[in-house]
Order: C-alpha cells, then structure tokens, then sequence
C-alpha cells in the first residue's frame, strides 16, 4: 500500500519538529545582569574597571553584547569596556545593559583633599603632663570638608599622625 503525502505535509511536518527541539546553539536569554563592585566612593581624576555578568533564568552564565551608560557625564563617565571615570563631584549611576536586562553600579564621587586646617591655630602653651586637643579637617578645593579628625569615635582619615619634632 502507498501514502501519497502532499509537500505542504512535509513542510509542516518539518516545522514542527524543528520547532519541539532545542537547538543548543541557540543564545539564551538574560534574565539577570550583574555590575561588580555594585557601589564605590571615589574622587575626582580616579579610574575602576567593572565587570559585568550575566545569567539566564536558572543561574546560568550568559553571553552577551554589554553596552554602558552614565547617568551623570558631569560626574562619572563610562567607556564600552566599562572603565569608569570620576570626572566632577556628585553621584551617578552607570548601567550596564545586556540582552534588553539592566545592572547597576552607583558612584560617589568628591575632590581630593586640597587643605589641612588644624586647630586651634594659634601656637597654645602646652606644660610637662599637660594634654592639648587638637583638630584637623581635610578640605576639598571647594571648602567642603572631606574628613575631619577627630572624628566622634570613626577613624576616617588615618594617614593623620601627630608628631613634635626632636628639638622642640
């Protein structure tokens, strides 16, 4: 006995089973994009290189084109390999985006230290036994104080070190 199958038959035929098999070369979609390190403090002039991964529904590593975005050029910019840039004061974000999936990576920046104050200024006569309290603020080119010391019980900028020098 013979079957006598139209072509359009085998055409759907063929549709369908190509359409139950996953083809493993087939790109897997994003379902979550990591930005590592996920938040930094950093000061004007300063460069951090981040990495990105991202992972399908179950956890698996993916791969896929990344591409950067800043929220706030003034403040932090990105290059297409994801080098940020402090560039001015403030707070931006820097979004990495891959397969339509969104990271995040948030960014303080402020200016390097430009002045000392310490106080009192005013040289103070200090006696055998006797204890001075002095205080030092580090300030940025815009008078915004960056760190002061003492600090309330947090050591914020410990590069300070007090000293008297030999021949006083």
């Amino acid at each position: 006995m013979r079957i006598n199958i139209p072509l359009s038959g085998i055409f759907f035929l063929g549709l369908l089973s190509s359409a139950c098999s996953k083809d493993s070369t087939e790109p897997s979609i994003v379902a979550k994009v990591n930005v590592s390190p996920g938040t930094a403090a950093m000061q004007v002039g300063e460069t951090r290189q981040l990495v990105v991964t991202a992972e399908d529904a179950t956890g698996g590593s993916v791969t896929s084109p990344v591409t950067w975005r800043s929220s706030a050029h003034e403040v932090a910019t990105v290059s297409r390999t994801g080098l940020v840039t402090a560039t001015g004061r403030g707070s931006a974000t820097i979004t990495a985006t891959a397969g339509g999936v969104q990271g995040q990576f948030l960014v303080t920046v402020s200016l390097p230290v430009s002045s000392v104050q310490i106080s009192p200024a005013s040289p103070t006569p200090v006696f055998m036994g006797d204890t001075l309290r002095l205080t030092a603020v580090g300030k940025d080119s815009l008078g915004n104080v960056v760190w002061r010391v003492p600090s309330r019980g947090r050591r914020i900028a410990p590069a300070v070190r007090w000293s008297i020098p030999q021949d006083w």
